[in-house]
């Protein structure tokens, strides 16, 4: 039977499912992407050989998970199981209105960087939402006493615009999903600190940056988690590694050969361990 007799039937259904539970009118809908290896019998599938003695295919599936706990398979892609997951990236998330969730294997932050510059508008590109995301950072900013910490840290600067309000402005960009460069660059706000100014305050070697992100997540569990956390509840410190590949990088502080035991393999980039805090809802 024609597999496009199937995949036309899927079509429909989904086509359907969004007509019957005004799927348009959602905000903001999750969306979870995932992909699952399917084994074939290698000697009568040899296009599919992905190993010495196996063949198979990987089928990419995307599920939208609705209110009240309504679920259903929107996009399906099948791949030969040896092309690796982060190639389906731009094929799986398509649309800048909705919340994607997907694992490491999907990871490739060049694809990001084009996905952000090129193929998704900004999120709040009006400069009224603009405004208003600005005065919502700089209320956060006082509230978690960001300036304070700063000053204990070390980060500060002897003329121009402060390191506030320099961390101010990254920080709005990385709620937005803007790429630092391309918004300096376009000039489609004003009010935008110059370049040098940027870069000059992310490689100072002379900030404490551990320390200044060590007293704020110390003021905002004090201060905002354990006031809303149960006193029966446990609350435990999560140590976790992660590798991050920079294969392409030249010179970059830090660079180096690290093992990544999810390949089991050297490779160039950084190991970065983090320290976590839950009380087993957080």
């Amino acid at each position: 039977m024609d597999s496009t007799l199937f995949q036309q039937l899927f079509i429909d259904l989904v086509a359907q499912i969004h007509q019957k539970t005004n799927y348009t009118k959602i905000t903001m809908p999750l969306k979870i992407i995932d992909s699952s290896t399917l084994p074939l019998n290698l000697t009568n599938h040899q296009w599919a050989k992905f190993r010495k003695t196996k063949a198979g295919v990987k089928l990419h599936l995307r599920l939208v998970f609705m209110e009240k706990g309504t679920s259903y398979p929107e996009k399906a892609v099948l791949t030969t199981a040896k092309e690796h997951d982060r190639n389906q990236l731009e094929v799986m998330v398509d649309d800048k209105e909705r919340m994607y969730v997907f694992d490491r294997g999907y990871l490739d932050y060049e694809r990001f960087d084009r996905m952000t510059v090129f193929s998704m508008s900004p999120i709040l590109p009006d400069s009224i939402q603009h405004d208003q995301l600005k005065s919502r950072v700089s209320l956060f900013f006082k509230q978690a006493k960001i300036g304070t910490f700063l000053h204990q840290s070390n980060i500060r600067k002897e003329k121009g615009l402060s390191a506030l309000i320099l961390i101010q402005f990254i920080f709005s960009l990385v709620l937005q999903g803007k790429n630092l460069y391309r918004t300096l660059e376009s000039g489609r706000f004003p009010d935008a600190p110059e370049k040098d100014a940027v870069y000059d305050l992310l490689k100072r070697t002379t900030y404490n940056w551990r320390k200044l992100l060590s007293l704020v997540s110390a003021h905002l569990i004090e201060t905002i988690l354990k006031p809303l956390t149960s006193e029966d509840r446990d609350r435990v410190l999560i140590l976790d590694d992660s590798t991050y590949n920079r294969n392409r990088s030249k010179s970059v502080e830090l660079l180096t050969r690290v093992f990544d035991h999810t390949t089991g393999k050297y490779i160039k980039g950084f190991r970065m361990l983090t320290l976590g805090w839950s009380d087993g809802a957080t």
